[in-house]
Protein backbone atom coordinates (compact mmCIF):
# COMPACT_ATOMS: atom_id res chain seq x y z
CA UNK A 1 0.00 0.00 0.00
CA UNK A 2 1.52 3.24 -1.07
CA UNK A 3 1.64 6.11 2.04
CA UNK A 4 0.60 9.67 1.50
CA UNK A 5 1.72 11.96 3.64
CA UNK A 6 -1.29 13.81 3.20
CA UNK A 7 -2.54 15.43 6.66
CA UNK A 8 0.46 13.32 8.44
CA UNK A 9 3.43 15.56 7.02
CA UNK A 10 2.98 18.40 9.64
CA UNK A 11 0.96 16.45 12.57
CA UNK A 12 2.19 17.82 15.48
CA UNK A 13 1.02 16.96 18.60
CA UNK A 14 -0.78 19.48 20.96
CA UNK A 15 0.95 18.53 23.75
CA UNK A 16 2.97 21.42 24.87
CA UNK A 17 6.65 21.79 24.75
CA UNK A 18 7.67 21.68 28.22
CA UNK A 19 5.75 18.59 28.90
CA UNK A 20 7.12 16.82 26.84
CA UNK A 21 10.39 17.97 27.88
CA UNK A 22 8.85 16.99 31.53
CA UNK A 23 8.13 13.47 31.02
CA UNK A 24 10.98 12.82 29.44
CA UNK A 25 13.36 14.14 32.09
CA UNK A 26 11.17 12.58 35.13
CA UNK A 27 11.33 9.11 33.73
CA UNK A 28 15.13 9.27 33.05
CA UNK A 29 15.87 10.23 36.64
CA UNK A 30 13.42 7.67 37.53
CA UNK A 31 15.70 5.16 35.86
CA UNK A 32 18.79 6.74 37.33
CA UNK A 33 17.82 7.69 40.56
CA UNK A 34 16.76 4.12 40.66
CA UNK A 35 19.81 2.30 39.88
CA UNK A 36 21.70 4.81 42.26
CA UNK A 37 19.78 3.81 45.02
CA UNK A 38 19.29 0.48 44.71
CA UNK A 39 22.87 -0.56 42.55
CA UNK A 40 20.94 -3.66 40.82
CA UNK A 41 23.34 -3.30 38.09
CA UNK A 42 26.14 -3.68 40.14
CA UNK A 43 27.60 -7.61 40.88
CA UNK A 44 27.56 -8.14 44.91
CA UNK A 45 31.18 -8.35 45.32
CA UNK A 46 32.43 -4.88 43.77
CA UNK A 47 29.30 -2.82 45.76
CA UNK A 48 31.79 -2.21 48.87
CA UNK A 49 34.25 -0.73 46.53
CA UNK A 50 32.97 0.64 43.91
CA UNK A 51 28.93 1.37 45.25
CA UNK A 52 29.63 4.47 45.91
CA UNK A 53 31.46 5.48 42.61
CA UNK A 54 27.96 3.99 40.75
CA UNK A 55 26.11 6.40 42.72
CA UNK A 56 28.02 9.38 41.64
CA UNK A 57 28.10 7.89 37.92
CA UNK A 58 24.13 7.80 38.34
CA UNK A 59 23.92 11.58 39.48
CA UNK A 60 26.14 12.57 36.85
CA UNK A 61 23.52 10.65 34.20
CA UNK A 62 20.76 12.26 35.69
CA UNK A 63 22.27 15.90 35.99
CA UNK A 64 23.46 15.28 31.99
CA UNK A 65 19.86 14.06 31.01
CA UNK A 66 18.28 18.02 32.72
CA UNK A 67 21.07 19.63 30.39
CA UNK A 68 19.91 17.98 27.42
CA UNK A 69 16.44 18.03 28.73
CA UNK A 70 16.82 21.68 27.42
CA UNK A 71 15.29 21.44 23.74
CA UNK A 72 12.01 19.65 22.78
CA UNK A 73 13.89 18.70 19.23
CA UNK A 74 15.26 15.63 18.09
CA UNK A 75 18.01 17.80 16.47
CA UNK A 76 18.92 20.11 19.52
CA UNK A 77 19.12 16.77 21.63
CA UNK A 78 21.54 14.92 19.20
CA UNK A 79 23.60 18.36 19.21
CA UNK A 80 23.69 18.79 22.82
CA UNK A 81 23.92 15.27 23.41
CA UNK A 82 27.45 14.82 20.82
CA UNK A 83 28.78 17.95 22.64
CA UNK A 84 28.27 16.52 25.69
CA UNK A 85 29.49 13.31 24.72
CA UNK A 86 32.89 15.04 23.42
CA UNK A 87 33.75 16.81 26.15
CA UNK A 88 33.10 13.98 28.17
CA UNK A 89 35.42 10.75 26.41
CA UNK A 90 38.42 13.54 26.17
CA UNK A 91 38.43 15.11 29.45
CA UNK A 92 38.61 11.22 30.86
CA UNK A 93 40.90 9.97 28.69
CA UNK A 94 42.96 13.29 29.00
CA UNK A 95 42.56 12.83 33.32
CA UNK A 96 43.48 9.26 32.79
CA UNK A 97 46.15 9.29 30.94
CA UNK A 98 47.55 12.73 32.87
CA UNK A 99 47.28 10.85 36.89
CA UNK A 100 48.49 7.33 36.10
CA UNK A 101 51.13 8.28 33.89
CA UNK A 102 52.32 11.75 33.92
CA UNK A 103 52.65 11.18 37.78
CA UNK A 104 54.73 8.24 37.29
CA UNK A 105 57.76 10.18 35.25
CA UNK A 106 57.85 12.82 38.19
CA UNK A 107 60.28 12.93 41.16
CA UNK A 108 58.35 12.37 44.70
CA UNK A 109 56.43 15.41 45.67
CA UNK A 110 56.22 16.89 42.38
CA UNK A 111 52.65 15.57 41.68
CA UNK A 112 50.38 17.96 43.26
CA UNK A 113 52.47 20.66 41.57
CA UNK A 114 52.13 18.52 38.17
CA UNK A 115 48.13 18.10 38.73
CA UNK A 116 47.44 22.32 39.42
CA UNK A 117 49.97 23.05 36.08
CA UNK A 118 47.99 20.76 34.19
CA UNK A 119 44.67 21.88 35.56
CA UNK A 120 46.03 25.66 34.53
CA UNK A 121 46.92 24.67 31.15
CA UNK A 122 43.39 22.77 30.43
CA UNK A 123 41.29 25.25 31.26
CA UNK A 124 43.75 27.38 28.83
CA UNK A 125 43.35 25.28 26.26
CA UNK A 126 39.25 24.54 26.39
CA UNK A 127 38.65 28.52 26.11
CA UNK A 128 40.94 28.54 22.99
CA UNK A 129 39.17 25.42 21.21
CA UNK A 130 35.81 27.00 22.27
CA UNK A 131 36.31 30.17 20.82
CA UNK A 132 38.68 28.22 17.47
CA UNK A 133 35.61 25.47 16.88
CA UNK A 134 32.31 26.76 18.27
CA UNK A 135 32.09 24.03 21.05
CA UNK A 136 31.84 25.74 24.72
CA UNK A 137 29.44 23.05 25.95
CA UNK A 138 32.48 20.39 24.87
CA UNK A 139 34.97 22.50 26.48
CA UNK A 140 33.15 23.01 29.82
CA UNK A 141 32.48 19.57 30.29
CA UNK A 142 36.26 18.74 28.68
CA UNK A 143 37.47 20.34 31.74
CA UNK A 144 34.88 19.38 34.05
CA UNK A 145 35.68 15.31 33.50
CA UNK A 146 39.17 16.16 33.81
CA UNK A 147 39.12 17.75 37.21
CA UNK A 148 36.86 15.17 38.28
CA UNK A 149 38.72 11.96 37.13
CA UNK A 150 42.41 13.20 38.22
CA UNK A 151 41.51 14.94 41.52
CA UNK A 152 39.00 12.19 42.29
CA UNK A 153 41.46 9.74 41.92
CA UNK A 154 44.09 11.21 43.83
CA UNK A 155 41.92 11.67 46.57
CA UNK A 156 41.11 7.76 46.29
CA UNK A 157 44.31 6.25 46.10
CA UNK A 158 42.58 2.78 47.04
CA UNK A 159 40.68 3.29 43.27
CA UNK A 160 41.85 3.62 39.70
CA UNK A 161 42.08 6.14 37.58
CA UNK A 162 40.85 4.16 34.83
CA UNK A 163 37.92 3.05 36.73
CA UNK A 164 37.11 6.61 37.81
CA UNK A 165 37.16 7.94 34.30
CA UNK A 166 35.08 4.73 33.28
CA UNK A 167 31.89 5.44 35.80
CA UNK A 168 32.42 9.21 35.19
CA UNK A 169 32.29 9.40 31.78
CA UNK A 170 30.42 6.25 31.42
CA UNK A 171 27.47 7.79 33.42
CA UNK A 172 27.09 11.19 32.04
CA UNK A 173 27.45 8.86 28.36
CA UNK A 174 24.58 6.47 29.26
CA UNK A 175 22.75 9.60 30.55
CA UNK A 176 23.11 11.19 26.45
CA UNK A 177 22.18 7.86 25.15
CA UNK A 178 19.33 7.03 27.51
CA UNK A 179 17.72 10.75 27.04
CA UNK A 180 18.34 10.62 23.18
CA UNK A 181 16.27 7.25 23.15
CA UNK A 182 12.88 8.91 25.22
CA UNK A 183 13.41 11.63 22.67
CA UNK A 184 12.82 9.30 19.84
CA UNK A 185 10.01 7.35 22.00
CA UNK A 186 8.51 10.07 24.02
CA UNK A 187 6.32 12.57 21.98
CA UNK A 188 8.99 12.80 19.49
CA UNK A 189 8.79 16.64 17.84
CA UNK A 190 11.14 17.11 14.52
CA UNK A 191 13.83 20.31 13.48
CA UNK A 192 12.80 19.54 9.61
CA UNK A 193 9.30 18.67 10.34
CA UNK A 194 8.71 22.49 12.13
CA UNK A 195 10.71 24.29 10.03
CA UNK A 196 8.12 23.00 7.32
CA UNK A 197 5.36 23.70 9.56
CA UNK A 198 6.39 27.36 9.98
CA UNK A 199 7.35 27.92 6.43
CA UNK A 200 3.06 27.21 6.01
CA UNK A 201 2.39 29.44 9.12
CA UNK A 202 4.76 31.77 7.34
CA UNK A 203 2.53 31.42 4.01
CA UNK A 204 -1.06 31.80 5.89
CA UNK A 205 0.41 34.80 7.26
CA UNK A 206 1.15 36.67 3.44
CA UNK A 207 -2.81 35.66 3.25
CA UNK A 208 -4.12 37.28 5.98
CA UNK A 209 -1.54 40.34 5.48
CA UNK A 210 -2.99 40.72 2.08
CA UNK A 211 -6.91 40.41 3.68
CA UNK A 212 -6.14 43.49 5.99
CA UNK A 213 -8.94 46.28 5.73
CA UNK A 214 -8.17 49.47 6.34
CA UNK A 215 -9.45 50.75 9.60
CA UNK A 216 -8.40 51.89 12.98
CA UNK A 217 -4.92 51.40 13.79
CA UNK A 218 -4.72 49.67 10.28
CA UNK A 219 -0.69 50.48 10.41
CA UNK A 220 -0.12 48.73 13.75
CA UNK A 221 -1.98 45.98 12.62
CA UNK A 222 0.18 45.65 9.20
CA UNK A 223 3.34 45.77 11.18
CA UNK A 224 2.05 43.34 13.71
CA UNK A 225 1.53 40.73 10.94
CA UNK A 226 5.18 41.57 8.90
CA UNK A 227 6.26 40.92 12.64
CA UNK A 228 4.72 37.63 12.86
CA UNK A 229 6.26 36.46 9.43
CA UNK A 230 9.97 37.54 10.36
CA UNK A 231 9.72 36.01 13.30
CA UNK A 232 8.39 32.67 11.48
CA UNK A 233 11.12 32.93 8.83
CA UNK A 234 13.83 33.18 11.85
CA UNK A 235 12.20 30.24 13.28
CA UNK A 236 12.59 28.45 10.16
CA UNK A 237 16.72 29.00 9.81
CA UNK A 238 17.13 28.14 13.14
CA UNK A 239 15.18 24.78 12.65
CA UNK A 240 17.14 24.19 8.97
CA UNK A 241 20.46 24.13 11.49
CA UNK A 242 19.28 21.81 13.66
CA UNK A 243 17.60 19.67 11.19
CA UNK A 244 21.11 18.55 9.86
CA UNK A 245 21.56 16.78 13.30
CA UNK A 246 18.53 14.65 12.32
CA UNK A 247 18.25 11.69 9.70
CA UNK A 248 15.36 10.39 8.07
CA UNK A 249 14.38 7.00 8.60
CA UNK A 250 11.15 6.57 7.38
CA UNK A 251 7.45 6.70 7.97
CA UNK A 252 4.84 4.31 10.57
CA UNK A 253 1.94 4.66 11.22
CA UNK A 254 1.28 7.79 9.51
CA UNK A 255 4.57 9.49 10.99
CA UNK A 256 8.04 9.78 9.72
CA UNK A 257 10.52 8.67 12.08
CA UNK A 258 13.62 10.55 12.66
CA UNK A 259 16.92 9.91 14.50
CA UNK A 260 19.24 11.88 16.38
CA UNK A 261 22.48 12.43 14.53
CA UNK A 262 24.80 10.79 17.08
CA UNK A 263 28.25 10.20 14.13
CA UNK A 264 29.23 12.13 11.90
CA UNK A 265 27.08 13.32 8.72
CA UNK A 266 29.81 11.19 6.12
CA UNK A 267 29.48 8.50 8.13
CA UNK A 268 25.53 8.39 7.89
CA UNK A 269 25.60 8.92 4.33
CA UNK A 270 28.07 6.13 3.67
CA UNK A 271 25.89 3.67 6.16
CA UNK A 272 22.23 5.04 4.88
CA UNK A 273 23.07 6.62 1.34
CA UNK A 274 19.90 6.73 0.28
CA UNK A 275 17.94 8.67 3.34
CA UNK A 276 16.14 11.64 2.12
CA UNK A 277 17.69 15.19 3.45
CA UNK A 278 15.99 18.06 4.22
CA UNK A 279 16.41 20.37 0.91
CA UNK A 280 17.90 23.42 3.60
CA UNK A 281 19.29 25.57 0.14
CA UNK A 282 16.03 25.91 -1.10
CA UNK A 283 13.76 26.29 2.13
CA UNK A 284 16.12 29.19 2.44
CA UNK A 285 15.28 30.48 -0.35
CA UNK A 286 11.67 30.43 0.19
CA UNK A 287 12.24 31.85 3.39
CA UNK A 288 13.98 34.78 2.19
CA UNK A 289 11.23 34.69 -1.09
CA UNK A 290 8.44 34.60 2.26
CA UNK A 291 10.31 37.57 3.89
CA UNK A 292 10.41 39.92 0.91
CA UNK A 293 6.97 39.27 -0.20
CA UNK A 294 5.40 40.49 3.20
CA UNK A 295 7.06 43.68 2.94
CA UNK A 296 6.14 44.12 -0.34
CA UNK A 297 2.49 43.49 0.95
CA UNK A 298 3.21 46.05 3.60
CA UNK A 299 4.35 48.58 1.42
CA UNK A 300 1.71 48.29 -0.78
CA UNK A 301 -0.81 48.13 1.82
CA UNK A 302 1.25 51.64 3.30
CA UNK A 303 1.21 53.52 -0.27
CA UNK A 304 -2.59 52.50 -0.99
CA UNK A 305 -3.64 54.02 2.36
CA UNK A 306 -1.40 57.09 2.22
CA UNK A 307 -1.29 57.68 -1.20
CA UNK A 308 -4.80 56.58 -2.83
CA UNK A 309 -7.33 56.64 0.55
CA UNK A 310 -8.97 60.30 0.21
CA UNK A 311 -8.07 61.06 -3.66
CA UNK A 312 -8.96 57.65 -4.71
CA UNK A 313 -11.21 59.04 -7.36
CA UNK A 314 -9.83 61.73 -8.39
CA UNK A 315 -6.76 59.78 -9.40
CA UNK A 316 -8.97 56.58 -11.11
CA UNK A 317 -10.30 59.52 -13.25
CA UNK A 318 -6.94 60.53 -14.47
CA UNK A 319 -6.57 57.53 -16.11
CA UNK A 320 -7.57 56.72 -19.32
CA UNK A 321 -11.61 56.71 -19.94
CA UNK A 322 -13.01 52.69 -19.71
CA UNK A 323 -10.10 51.64 -17.75
CA UNK A 324 -11.81 50.38 -14.59
CA UNK A 325 -9.14 50.53 -12.74
CA UNK A 326 -11.04 50.40 -9.43
CA UNK A 327 -12.66 46.90 -10.41
CA UNK A 328 -9.42 45.39 -11.69
CA UNK A 329 -7.63 46.60 -8.10
CA UNK A 330 -10.61 45.24 -6.00
CA UNK A 331 -10.04 41.79 -8.61
CA UNK A 332 -6.29 42.32 -7.80
CA UNK A 333 -6.78 41.53 -4.00
CA UNK A 334 -8.73 38.86 -4.32
CA UNK A 335 -7.19 37.14 -7.41
CA UNK A 336 -3.99 37.44 -4.83
CA UNK A 337 -5.85 35.73 -1.89
CA UNK A 338 -6.99 33.20 -3.76
CA UNK A 339 -3.31 32.63 -5.21
CA UNK A 340 -1.95 32.53 -1.78
CA UNK A 341 -4.72 30.17 -0.70
CA UNK A 342 -3.58 27.79 -3.15
CA UNK A 343 0.21 27.72 -1.90
CA UNK A 344 -1.26 27.60 1.79
CA UNK A 345 -3.50 23.76 0.64
CA UNK A 346 -0.71 23.19 -1.36
CA UNK A 347 2.12 22.95 1.09
CA UNK A 348 3.90 21.00 1.98
CA UNK A 349 1.13 18.12 1.62
CA UNK A 350 0.49 18.29 -2.01
CA UNK A 351 2.87 17.07 -5.19
CA UNK A 352 2.28 20.02 -7.44
CA UNK A 353 0.84 23.31 -7.31
CA UNK A 354 -2.83 24.17 -9.35
CA UNK A 355 -1.88 27.27 -11.37
CA UNK A 356 -5.26 28.48 -12.60
CA UNK A 357 -5.23 31.12 -9.84
CA UNK A 358 -1.56 32.22 -10.84
CA UNK A 359 -2.73 32.64 -14.39
CA UNK A 360 -6.11 34.59 -13.57
CA UNK A 361 -3.37 36.98 -11.17
CA UNK A 362 -0.73 37.69 -14.31
CA UNK A 363 -3.69 38.55 -16.54
CA UNK A 364 -4.83 41.08 -14.28
CA UNK A 365 -1.31 42.40 -13.40
CA UNK A 366 -0.98 42.50 -17.37
CA UNK A 367 -4.37 44.23 -17.90
CA UNK A 368 -3.51 46.98 -15.18
CA UNK A 369 0.19 47.62 -16.69
CA UNK A 370 -0.73 48.19 -19.66
CA UNK A 371 -3.39 51.01 -18.54
CA UNK A 372 -0.65 52.80 -16.97
CA UNK A 373 1.80 52.53 -19.74
CA UNK A 374 -0.74 53.82 -22.37
CA UNK A 375 -0.73 56.50 -19.76
CA UNK A 376 3.11 56.75 -19.52
CA UNK A 377 3.70 58.73 -22.93
CA UNK A 378 1.24 61.57 -21.81
CA UNK A 379 3.51 61.99 -18.24
CA UNK A 380 6.97 62.44 -20.21
CA UNK A 381 5.36 64.65 -22.45
CA UNK A 382 3.89 66.86 -19.66
CA UNK A 383 7.15 66.84 -17.73
CA UNK A 384 9.42 67.48 -20.51
CA UNK A 385 7.35 70.56 -21.07
CA UNK A 386 7.77 71.84 -18.04
CA UNK A 387 3.55 71.12 -17.47
CA UNK A 388 2.35 69.88 -14.54
CA UNK A 389 1.18 66.34 -14.95
CA UNK A 390 -2.80 65.73 -16.26
CA UNK A 391 -2.40 61.98 -14.21
CA UNK A 392 -0.47 61.72 -10.48
CA UNK A 393 3.08 60.39 -10.73
CA UNK A 394 2.28 58.70 -7.46
CA UNK A 395 0.16 56.26 -8.99
CA UNK A 396 3.40 55.12 -11.28
CA UNK A 397 5.24 54.54 -7.93
CA UNK A 398 1.85 52.00 -6.97
CA UNK A 399 2.23 50.70 -10.27
CA UNK A 400 6.02 49.64 -9.95
CA UNK A 401 5.74 48.50 -6.39
CA UNK A 402 2.69 46.35 -8.42
CA UNK A 403 5.08 45.07 -11.08
CA UNK A 404 7.64 43.85 -8.10
CA UNK A 405 5.00 42.00 -6.40
CA UNK A 406 3.78 39.82 -9.41
CA UNK A 407 7.41 38.84 -9.89
CA UNK A 408 8.19 37.74 -6.55
CA UNK A 409 4.67 35.78 -6.67
CA UNK A 410 6.07 33.80 -9.38
CA UNK A 411 9.10 33.66 -8.04
CA UNK A 412 7.32 32.27 -4.56
CA UNK A 413 5.40 30.02 -6.39
CA UNK A 414 8.61 28.51 -8.83
CA UNK A 415 10.13 27.82 -5.07
CA UNK A 416 7.19 26.27 -3.80
CA UNK A 417 6.34 24.01 -6.76
CA UNK A 418 10.57 22.64 -6.09
CA UNK A 419 10.15 22.42 -2.38
CA UNK A 420 7.03 20.28 -3.11
CA UNK A 421 8.74 18.47 -5.48
CA UNK A 422 11.99 17.57 -3.59
CA UNK A 423 9.93 16.46 -0.41
CA UNK A 424 9.02 12.40 0.33
CA UNK A 425 5.53 11.99 -0.81
CA UNK A 426 4.05 8.36 -1.20
CA UNK A 427 7.38 6.43 -0.03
Amino acid sequence: MTFSSSRVLLKVSQVPDWERRAIRLSLGLVFFTTLGLTLWAVPEQYREEWGDEVVQSCNWAGATCAVVAASPLIGKVAQLSYERTLGTLTGGMLGFLVYDYGIMLLPDGWDQVFMVACAALVGFVSCWLSNRYKLDASMRLFVITFLIVTFGAHSKDSKSALGVALLRTGGIVCGVLLFMGLTIIVLPKSATIESLRELKNGLKLLTELNTLKIMEQYEIKCEAVLTSVYQSMFKVKEHIALADSEVYLHHAWGHYVFIPLFFNRAFINWLLPRRWRLPTALLEELATSVRVMARLLWTVHLDYSQNFDEGFDEVLSALPPGSNMGDLLLQLGQGMSAALGVLVEAFPNKNSILIDNFKQLDDLVDRILDISEASHAQLIQDLAANRPPVRPTRWYSFQFLLDELIQEMDNLYCLVQKVLSSLPHGL
